[in-house]
């Protein structure tokens, strides 16, 4: 987004279909290529949509049944992990009960919406956005576990290293 933002369209197809929860990338990256110019959308999401369906649909034609429930359905399946480090699994260790990944979901959605909302379209401000919401769904997942954190980490030094100095020309 930085040095070449004529290939943010192309990586950020590829970046929403990585991992399931990447989704979350979906409304940032809308934001950024509307801050740029609303008639450059539609070819923007072309471009992402056409990068993302390269190595999706390939699997997904394979064998549909099986794609959808390995990478979708798997994951609103999965048994609640009392050993998980997220709020949830310390309040299902008080007593409070366990919980789904609704509780994910809705926690990072209101993060995304508080990005949004308060966060300037830029190259920082993407990765921020995302790590904020990476984090909100993450705490309130069922199954995050370091590794997750630390993509949260790795996330927010992206936005740290994005950030230009306002006195300096790009």
């Amino acid at each position: 987004m930085v040095r070449r933002p004529s290939v943010v369209p192309w990586a950020g197809g590829l970046l929403a279909v990585t991992k399931q929860y990447y989704f979350l990338a979906g409304p940032l990256l809308l934001k950024y290529a509307w801050s740029r110019g609303w008639r450059g959308v539609p070819a923007f999401v072309a471009m992402a949509s056409l990068s993302g369906a390269a190595v999706t649909l390939p699997l997904a034609l394979w064998h549909p049944n099986r794609f959808l429930e390995a990478v979708i359905l798997l994951q609103t399946q999965e048994p609640f992990r009392a050993d998980s480090l997220s709020l949830l699994s310390w309040a299902a260790q008080q007593g409070w009960g366990s919980s789904t990944f609704v509780w994910a979901v809705g926690a990072a959605g209101i993060a995304m919406v508080v990005a949004l909302w308060r966060v300037p379209s830029t190259a920082a401000g993407f990765a921020a956005s995302l790590a904020l919401s990476l984090m909100a769904m993450f705490m309130f997942g069922s199954k995050a576990f370091c590794n997750y954190y630390f993509l949260v980490i790795a996330t927010t030094c992206c936005a740290i290293a994005a950030q230009q100095d306002p006195e300096t020309p790009a």
